[in-house]
């Protein structure tokens, strides 16, 4: 053998080597891999994830932890006591304001593929939302009134050239301050006469006290939030809460229906007891640190007393934010929620639902607003003392809903002030007295007594925290809160900077970061694109109703 053969050996040997070893290498990593990936299904399948609350961020963040984590159902517990009512035809209906669904709820939609509908099995809830949606695919009309009933053009609303450039400049401020800033101190006094303001106080319940940062957040995002929060085409505790809650009791997930989680007691960062009352008995439960607790907000504010026809709503509450007081106590992560569930008035709505056996009122409103209220309009009594807001209910609202049936839901942004007829605050009237007021402020009142044959019922009802999420407050809570690492919040009071508080989509999007966070899930997560400051302003400078 030549000395140039034996160099063509000993290359290729050292080739072979190479790729030997290089084999070996991968090999042992796929091994390494496959064995990570089985002791992490172990571990996932012997975790045990708590929730300690109900509503649709607890039930959303239930279904990914056992459909896109691989949880076994049966470890997934939800203490949940809330009760809801929204009446019948007999005794009246009770309606309630909403949250936007529309055509960007993409992390909603895409959780309700997988959800049959309670009606039609084999319809998914999405699919059935989306059916609703293109049967009336026209945006609700809007209408302000005047003192002598007659329609105000608002046709162009447009922004002044001093309003548009305090929004703009208050986009470049820093997110913090704006939430510790009020409304009323952000802008000029002139701006809330302006119809732009009247427009979106009285769709998403702003009043001036409310939170800059969420202000500024809805108005730049006016395009995305087409169905306002009004009562909408379904109720969404009938349409969506109820067929999820069914899904996951299908799957396996443990609901305690009659359990309310009262306290959480922590030791070295993780949750180590879970205290809660199961049908009035006090029990607890030890997590291991492998398992995990998710913490839902969207709960903290449904705290609503109803009154009836005779008698007002009481202003008689529990606190159900008692809970994060407590968790406050024992961790900063938790900050104080005293400055959002606050004893003034200023977090408050009142709202009340007319029931009636026809259409006679809803028709002589039409008469003397020249057609404003129709089957789902909105109208604006803005120069009413109480600057009520009433809006026709579509008779598709409540599954079981008789087509003969009539409801008008309504509210007011200065509940605190006299009526002008019944001469009391909106807060201390009967159904009778707010209808009544209405009745009147329409000058229908000659037509009172054929109008009250028609009731069925009026029932106010006093929300007493409906805004809280709302209120000028630094800054809302961690996902994963600093310093604690199996646990987890979701929900209106959760932080998540690329969505609006306002949607569905917001209670949605926080229980799957929750969710995949708490299972380190790397799986995507649709996220609002921000929108571009060209495109705010030219939204601005051109809006129209």
């Amino acid at each position: 053998m030549n000395k140039n053969d034996l160099k063509k050996i000993i290359a290729i040997s050292a080739v072979t080597a190479a790729a030997a070893a290089a084999t070996v290498i991968v090999v042992s990593q796929y091994r390494k891999t496959k064995e990570e990936m089985r002791q992490h299904e172990l571990s996932v399948k012997n975790k045990t994830a708590y929730i300690t609350g109900g509503g649709l961020s607890a039930f959303a963040a239930a279904l990914y932890l056992v459909r896109d984590c691989g949880m076994d159902a049966a470890r997934v517990h939800i203490f949940t006591n809330t009760k809801y009512n929204h009446g019948n035809g007999e005794t009246g209906y009770i309606c309630r304001r909403g949250k936007v669904i529309n055509e960007k709820s993409s992390n909603l939609f895409e959780l309700l593929c997988d959800i049959h509908s309670l009606d039609i099995p084999d319809l998914t809830v999405c699919d059935e939302i989306l059916n609703i949606y293109s049967a009336n695919p026209i945006m609700r009309n809007i209408s302000f009134i005047d003192d002598e009933k007659n329609v105000i053009d608002i046709s162009d609303i447009r922004l002044n050239k001093e309003h548009r450039s305090t929004i703009i400049s208050l986009m470049k401020e820093n997110k913090e301050k704006l939430r510790n800033l009020p409304v009323n101190e952000a802008f000029p006094a002139n701006f809330f006469g302006s119809y732009f303001w009247k427009l979106i106080s009285a769709t998403y319940g702003f009043s001036t006290e409310s939170n800059t940062y969420e202000f500024i957040n809805a108005v730049t995002h006016m395009d995305d939030m087409l169905s306002g929060t009004l009562p909408a085409d379904f109720d969404r505790q009938e349409e969506i809460i109820e067929p999820l809650k069914a899904h996951l009791k299908d799957i396996g997930v443990d609901i305690r229906e009659n359990a309310k989680v009262t306290d959480i007691d922590f030791e070295d960062s993780s949750v180590s007891a879970i205290h809660f009352t199961d049908d009035g008995v006090r029990k607890s439960v030890y997590p291991d640190s492998d398992d995990i607790c998710i913490f839902p907000t969207d709960e903290m504010a449904e705290c609503a007393s109803c009154g009836s026809f005779t008698e007002s709503a009481p202003r008689i509450f529990p606190a159900p934010f008692k809970l994060w007081e407590k968790l406050a106590e024992k961790h900063p992560a938790f900050k104080n929620p005293t400055a959002l569930f606050s004893d003034d008035d200023s977090n408050m709505s009142e709202e009340f639902t007319i029931t009636l056996s026809n259409r006679m009122l809803p028709e002589l409103i039409d008469k003397v607003t020249c057609g404003a209220l129709g089957l789902d309009g909105v109208i604006v009594l803005d120069n009413s003392n109480w600057k009520m807001t009433i809006c026709a209910v579509p008779p598709s609202h409540f599954k079981n809903q008789s087509e003969d049936i009539a409801i008008i839901w309504g509210t007011a942004s200065r509940p605190d002030r006299d009526g002008e007829y019944c001469a009391k605050p909106m807060t201390s009237c009967s159904g009778a007295e707010i209808l009544y007021e209405l009745v009147s402020c329409m000058n229908l009142d000659e037509a009172w007594e054929d109008i009250r044959e028609t009731v069925i019922n009026v029932i106010p009802c006093h929300r007493r925290y409906d805004k809280s999420y709302l209120a000028p407050v630094a800054s809302k809570l961690e996902i994963i809160p600093t310093g604690i690492s199996n646990f987890a919040i979701s929900g209106d009071f959760a932080e998540n900077e690329s969505g609006i508080v306002f949607t569905e989509e917001y209670a949605v999007v926080t229980a799957r970061k929750a969710a995949y966070r708490l299972m380190k899930n790397k799986r995507k997560i649709y996220q609002s694109k921000p929108v571009s400051l060209r495109r705010i302003k030219r939204t601005l400078r051109n809006l129209v109703k």
